[in-house]
């Protein structure tokens, strides 16, 4: 009887479960690398939102007449007004209210986009002189 000979390299089973391990690994870093892109394109658009809704209650806060402006209740710019941004839409709402004596005006703006999951509103108050 002759000895058998020593193979060397892998047989075709180990092969096959190391393509697979192969695959499944590269699946979820492809899974992974999406989502975090997505997370981080929402989170730009999050951001910038925000800072139009700040700039647009510093723009009311500084106004030196009071009560706010009527101009600015219900006003709602079209798509297309941020250039950067296409489809944002920012609109400003104003709600005086006088009640015993106390006179002051509740300005809310929100900014929403259909990239963002939720709309970003912010609200300020602005008293009466």
């Amino acid at each position: 009887m002759r000895p058998r000979a020593r193979r060397r390299g892998f047989t075709l089973i180990e092969a096959l479960v190391a393509m697979i391990v192969l695959a499944i690994t590269l699946l979820s870093f492809a899974r992974f690398a999406g989502q975090f892109s997505h997370a981080s394109a929402t989170s730009n658009i999050r951001a910038v939102a925000t800072e139009i809704a700040a700039t647009q209650l510093r723009t009311i806060q500084s106004e030196a007449v009071y009560p706010v402006p009527a101009a600015y209740n219900n006003a709602q710019t079209a798509p297309g007004f941020f250039p950067d941004f296409p489809r944002m839409v920012r609109r400003t709402q104003v709600l005086r209210r006088q009640q015993s004596g106390t006179d002051y005006t509740v300005v809310t703006v929100s900014v929403w986009d259909p990239a963002m999951p939720d709309t970003i509103s912010l609200t300020t108050t602005v008293a009466r002189p």
